[in-house]
């Protein structure tokens, strides 16, 4: 029998001399599992016990939030790049006024989760969807739309976005 690998989008960073602390914060936003070595490495404590990323090794994030080394020649062989730009916004608040339809419009629509942005002229209101996966959803909630009207603010904090309606 033979099968084939799922397609699926994953996280990882490849571990240089000049960005240990950045592979450090990458790995440690799910708990204390790495630690850094005087010889450059990073030990990994993985599914499979502890193991070290060597300087030119990747280091992925799988698909159940596990961190694990990956060798070059097999990461590039294995995976393809989805995307450069950096998968999330930083935190935002803008509020819906029609003079700013069309760069709030924009400025959703640079999250790469986006589904969908439409606004509707009529009634200025800016309708979006997201698709949340991995560690962004939240309980279950794989997608959430959005219709917000003039007035209404998007607040955008740590990759989640909620509304809010501010009288006055």
């Amino acid at each position: 029998m033979r099968y084939r690998k799922k397609p699926v989008e994953i996280e990882a960073m490849q571990l240089t001399e000049n960005n240990t602390c950045d592979v450090l914060t990458f790995c440690n936003s799910c708990g204390d599992i790495v630690a850094s070595n005087e010889d450059g490495t990073i030990s990994i404590k993985t599914l499979e016990g502890t193991m070290t990323a060597n300087i030119g090794d990747y280091v992925i994030k799988g698909v159940a939030g596990e961190f694990y080394p990956c060798k070059p020649e097999i990461f590039e062989a294995t995976y393809d790049i989805v995307e450069e730009a950096q998968p999330y916004l930083p935190n935002f608040e803008v509020t819906l006024v029609p003079e700013e339809i069309a760069n709030i419009a924009s400025l959703l629509d640079n999250d790469p989760r986006m589904k969908k942005v439409e606004f509707d002229s009529a009634d200025c209101s800016l309708h979006f969807v997201i698709q949340y996966s991995g560690n962004a959803a939240i309980d279950g909630i794989k997608e959430a739309a959005f219709t917000i009207y003039k007035g209404t603010t998007i607040v955008r904090e740590n990759g989640i976005y909620r509304t809010e309606h501010r009288n006055g």
